[in-house]
């Protein structure tokens, strides 16, 4: 009851305080979400019309240069007698009402999206096509203005909000003359069966008609709803965990006051900032559960937010961290398979790796036990955490992984490196300071091109330790970056080296062909060592000191590099630390 007086004091005192901001907040952004999301849905119904419009244009364009038979063209080419007029020969007006009937009639029974379509035109033949004022309107606005490719609005009919796209319908040439010119220049057999009512003394670039289509502004489902309430969702949970985290805060800061009115003012400060960091590391560890399963609840709601997923990442990387600090991270060595682990690696980033169009690739060493024991899910998140970063911040080329036992292993326990090397944009030596500090990130810039948190190489430090593990790092600016990882594991019994029983072969009938760098300043020594190691099978490269040992190593590979220590130039200490 002395926690939770306080408690309850501080939740009604913030509760009034940031309530209102808060549904504010989130009402606010609910409508703009909305509506940036309807502007979406537009632009998806604008592209459905104009899809439709580019298949009308496109056949007619087919009808008048390339199908046969063409009445015009049989006219320009003189192979119809003098007044001969067939209407079953096609022409681009005729097929237009053919896609003013399927637009309005069969796509709708067919089950397609509702699309109308219509040729209108003032004074027309066929009477289906007189223009009504609206369009008479348009009609008149692309003649004035030729430079208009279309038109473009929106009208609320029948409860509707409906896309109403128009475009002018062809424009009047010399071929269109003989049907839309005067009446006496037309076929008699036209004249004679027709008596057409109007269409006729159309001059030349006069655009008689506009095609006009109207859809309903609609999607497949209420995107709009459907984000404004994800992101209100999340926001909610955004500012729950805020409000308790401020009050949470307030109590602990009043806890603090009264510890520190007894006791000497250097011992209070120094257990408040103990108590304050402990108790905030064994409240979160103690409430991932309360928290992760109402947060995985939102998550099954809204599976095309990719927002809560980035949420759920974060606060694992918090809670694992603040689990180590409070000592509750527990090892757990069991026997796993090293290529299960490479298969859940693989599974996991591979669609990540084809989405950027990079390679990926997991290598296991031929000599790598198939079976270790040990934590094989601190493994595969010290993994995940390297891999992922790996592929964040490669662009081009790719990330490759590698698993080979190191040297030296006894009968039961083998030391394995694991190599994540990528091509991508590399470390300054001034980032190296800074990037294994918690939530702290290389690039803190407001306009930094890479999210995150800043937590995934803090904790893969953390586990390391946690695990007897080391690691190392090399980058290079702009060409990539490699990081080493080595790790103890155990062996089981198939695995496990049988330990000698007696003397055998000698060290160097085992080992032999090798190629060795020798780095030795005294002329001596240097001839008596290249002269030891031939002996004994292998191939010598000699350097006279440091540097010239680094120009060596740049050109060729060794498998053993010898470093004297004292030598002019850059001594052995220092060629040692730059390889």
């Amino acid at each position: 009851m002395t926690f939770a007086a306080p408690l309850i004091r501080q939740f009604k005192q913030t509760a009034l305080k940031y309530g209102i901001v808060v549904v504010t907040l989130l009402i606010a952004l609910g409508i703009v979400v909305y509506y940036i999301s309807y502007n979406m849905v537009i632009a998806q119904t604008e592209d459905r019309l104009r899809d439709s419009m580019l298949e009308i244009r496109a056949f007619h364009q087919y009808i008048q240069k390339d199908m046969h038979p063409n009445y015009y063209r049989l006219i320009q080419e003189k192979r119809l007698p003098a007044g001969f007029y067939a209407p079953e020969l096609l022409s681009s007006s005729y097929m237009a009402r053919t896609f003013q009937k399927y637009y309005n009639e069969d796509r709708i029974r067919i089950g397609l999206p509702e699309i109308s379509y219509k040729i209108a035109a003032i004074d027309p033949r066929n009477p289906v096509n007189q223009a009504n004022a609206e369009e008479a309107a348009l009609i008149r606005r692309f003649n004035e203005d030729r430079s208009l490719d279309h038109v473009r609005y929106t009208v609320h009919e029948d409860g509707r909000d409906i896309l109403v796209v128009a475009v002018p319908f062809l424009v009047n040439r010399e071929p269109c003359l003989v049907c839309h010119g005067r009446p006496e220049d037309s076929p008699a057999q036209l004249q004679a069966i027709y008596r057409w009512a109007g269409g006729f003394n159309r001059p030349l670039g006069e655009i008689p008609a506009v095609e006009i289509m109207r859809t309903p502004i609609q999607a497949v489902t209420n995107i709009p709803r459907l984000a404004a309430i994800g992101v209100t969702l999340i926001l909610l949970v955004l500012a729950t965990s805020f409000m308790l985290n401020i009050l949470y805060r307030r109590v602990i800061r009043q806890k603090i006051s009264d510890l520190m009115l007894k006791q000497d003012q250097l011992v209070a400060e120094r257990n408040r900032s103990e108590s304050a960091s402990k108790a905030k590391s064994e409240f979160l560890a103690n409430m991932s559960h309360e928290i992760r399963t109402p947060l995985n609840g939102v998550l099954g709601m809204l599976q095309l937010l990719q927002t809560a997923n980035r949420l759920t990442r974060l606060l694992s990387d918090i809670l694992d961290i603040s689990r180590i600090e409070a000592n509750k991270m527990l090892v757990i060595n069991e026997p796993f398979s090293t290529q299960a682990l490479r298969e859940s690696i693989l599974d996991l980033f591979l669609p990540t790796a084809r989405e950027k169009d990079i390679e990926l690739e997991f290598l296991l060493h031929p000599d790598l036990p198939r079976t270790l024991i040990g934590d094989e899910a601190r493994v595969r998140q010290i993994l995940f955490n390297l891999v992922g970063n790996a592929l964040k911040f490669t662009e081009v080329g790719g990330v490759r992984v590698e698993a080979m036992p190191l040297p030296g292993r006894d009968g039961d326990h083998v030391r394995v490196l694991f190599i994540v090397s990528d091509t991508g944009i590399g470390i300054t030596d001034d980032q190296l300071e800074i990037i294994f500090q918690p939530f702290v990130q290389a690039d803190n810039s407001q306009t930094r091109r890479y999210q995150g948190a800043g937590l995934g190489l803090p904790i893969v430090k953390k586990v390391l330790r946690l695990l007897d593990g080391e690691m190392s790092l090399e980058s290079t600016p702009g060409a990539g970056t490699a990081i080493y990882v080595s790790l103890p594991f155990g062996l089981t019994t198939e695995d496990r080296r049988p330990e000698a029983t007696g003397p055998t072969a000698s060290p160097a009938a085992v080992v032999t062909g090798r190629r060795v760098l020798l780095a030795e300043d005294d002329q001596v020594n240097l001839i008596l060592g290249r002269k030891l190691l031939e002996r004994l099978g292998h191939t010598v490269v000699m350097a006279r000191d440091g540097q010239e040992a680094l120009d060596r190593l740049a050109e060729q590979d060794f498998d053993l590099i010898l470093m004297d220590i004292q030598m002019p130039v850059l001594d052995g200490l220092k060629a040692t630390r730059a390889i």
